[in-house]
């Protein structure tokens, strides 16, 4: 919880500092199709040979992209965000193992009461690439393509202050979490019941975005979801967290600091008491990959 909390304070003061930027922006010709976006490679490797201090050789590396496909035209608006990454790093104990695995996909179409109030409808598809492991080692996985997936439609209305920042909440939202891989289903993994496929649940959605430049080399990417459902789960929030800082050090050459942070309460872990594995309630997640290497800004 305070990790929560001091990522919201630093969120809300980025915010803050969003708006002070945006205000100095220079006026650019209207075009109703506009694109940019962000995508790259990192790479770290480290070699050892008879070396004293112990350690061993290890390989990682991930490549990610960020891209929005954006129309506007009069009163209306339609936004489409691409955001995926996949990484994998080799050690000699532990072998290729996953390190981060996203594909995450939302959609907005907006229809302009004024200059910042949209009435907007939302439809984010999220999902995973490869096949999940507690540890490499393991023979049962966590998870996989579609196990889980979310499917989230919302209907509400979006205030976009800035050019930077959005907020947008929806009391009608429809969640779908769909486990389709038969093992975990039978499980009743992700909050499914056992055997089914699909969780359905309505209730309230809040979605902040920001893509926000700081200085000439330095953008940050932040997304905040929050979502609790109309059931007696009710004031259990769903928060997934996701903020991408880019610092360029050359026109090529960039360091990344990916940061997330996830807490479902349907997510259950579990730990392994005198070789059993005992399930346990659920945690935060918190995710930090800081990464050096190739990348493109379009």
């Amino acid at each position: 919880m305070k990790r929560i909390l001091c990522f919201s304070t630093l969120f809300l003061a980025t915010i803050i500092f969003a708006q002070a930027q945006d205000t100095t922006a220079k006026a650019e010709p209207v075009k109703n199709w506009t694109y940019k976006g962000l995508t790259g490679l990192n790479f770290a490797q480290a070699a050892l040979i008879n070396w004293s201090a112990g350690g061993e050789n290890t390989i990682s590396g991930n490549v990610y992209f960020n891209g929005q496909l954006n129309y506007k035209k009069d009163r209306w608006i339609w936004e489409n965000v691409l955001n995926t990454e996949l990484g994998t790093m080799y050690s000699q104990t532990n072998d290729w193992q996953k390190t981060v695995d996203k594909l995450q996909l939302t959609s907005k179409l907006g229809y302009a009461q004024n200059k910042k109030l949209y009435y907007s409808v939302v439809a984010d598809f999220l999902t995973q690439y490869a096949k999940g492991y507690s540890k490499p080692t393991d023979i049962n996985y966590l998870s996989n393509f579609m196990a889980p997936g979310y499917l989230t439609v919302a209907a509400g209305i979006d205030f976009k202050p800035s050019s930077v920042f959005s907020f947008f909440f929806s009391p009608l939202t429809e969640r779908l979490t769909f486990v389709l891989d038969d093992s975990l289903s039978l499980a009743g993994a992700f909050g499914v019941a056992p055997g089914d496929k699909i969780h359905a649940q309505s209730g309230m959605l809040a979605k902040l975005a920001m893509d926000l430049k700081v200085a000439e080399n330095i953008q940050i990417i932040s997304t905040l979801d929050l979502f609790t459902a109309y059931d007696d789960t009710f004031g259990n929030v769903v928060v997934d967290w996701n903020t991408l800082i880019s610092m360029k050090i050359t026109k090529y050459l960039t360091s990344t600091l990916n940061l997330g942070l996830k807490y479902d309460n349907a997510v259950k872990t579990t730990e392994t008491v005198n070789g059993v594995d005992v399930e346990r309630g659920a945690k935060v997640q918190f995710k930090e990959i800081l990464g050096l290497g190739i990348s493109y800004t379009f």
